[in-house]
This record gives structure tokens, sequence and C-alpha cells, in this order.
């Protein structure tokens, strides 16, 4: 995937993260990705998109997750559309 289509799919999918919390303000199932850091997880064997979330408001993403890292994502998935994201707990 060249860079231009990278930031088009991330911008659609930052967009639409609100949609990503379920009717009743919940998330979804426990997951964790091993993937390439760029602006996203792009995750190891299955090349899946996960824009990356922090776990609160006011905090920052784990200082792990840095542009082209090899990192681990542990946190809630969220799908809508076909879109995935993660509200990250943790990386290393």
């Amino acid at each position: 995937m060249n860079r231009a289509s990278v930031l088009i799919v991330m911008g659609v999918l930052v967009l639409g993260l609100p949609a990503f919390v379920r009717a009743d303000g919940q998330y979804g199932k426990d997951v964790t990705v091993t993937g390439k850091v760029v602006q996203a997880v792009v995750e190891n064997g299955s090349g899946k998109v996960y824009v990356l979330e922090p776990g609160s408001a006011n905090e920052p993403l784990p200082g792990a997750i840095k542009v082209g890292a090899q990192v681990t994502v542990d946190g809630d998935e969220m799908t809508k559309d076909g879109h995935m994201a993660i509200r990250v707990e943790k990386a290393k």
C-alpha cells in the first residue's frame, strides 16, 4: 500500500472512530495485535489495519508506539463497516 493510500485510509478511519462505540457505551472484545506501526498497526500475517486510540481521552498512546516500530498492542477492538480500531491498554 503506498503512502497516499495509507493516509486516505487513516483519515477515513480516524473520522469514523466515534462510530465504533456501541450504543451501550461499551467497546468490543479484548484483542492482542502485533504489527508495524504506520500511524496505525498493520497486523503481521493478515495485513489488517487497526487505527490506534489512547485508553482514555486525556492520555497519549504508550511510548512503545512509534512510527516504524514493531509492537504488540493489547486493548479493546472496535469494528464498524469493516474498519478496525483498538483502544490501547498497553503496548510493548
